[in-house]
C-alpha cells in the first residue's frame, strides 16, 4: 500500500497502525480497539474515495471506446426488413 501508485500513502499507514491497535490493543489499553477501529475505517474511505476516482476515468475510458466501436458498426437485422421477393 505504501508503495503504491494508485493509492495514497496515508491509507498505508492508517492500516498499519490500525490492525495492531484492534487485534491485541485489547490486553493493553481498552480505549485501544475503538481507536484502532476509526483509524481503520478512516482508512477504508480513503480507499475507497481513490479507487472511486480510478474506477471512474477507467469506466468512462472505456465507455467512450465501446461508444465509439458501436457507432461505427452496423445495426443487426432483428427480423424487421422487408422479406426479399
Amino acid at each position: 500500500m505504501i508503495r503504491s501508485a494508485t493509492f495514497s500513502r496515508s491509507d498505508g499507514y492508517l492500516l498499519m497502525i490500525s490492525v495492531p491497535a484492534v487485534a491485541f490493543g485489547g490486553g493493553v489499553l481498552r480505549i485501544l480497539p475503538p481507536l484502532g477501529a476509526l483509524l481503520l475505517l478512516a482508512a477504508a474511505i480513503g480507499l475507497a474515495w481513490t479507487a472511486a476516482r480510478t474506477t471512474a476515468r477507467t469506466t468512462a475510458r472505456t465507455t467512450a471506446t465501446a461508444t465509439r466501436a458501436t457507432a461505427t458498426a452496423v445495426p443487426p437485422d432483428h427480423g424487421n426488413a422487408a422479406a426479399p421477393q
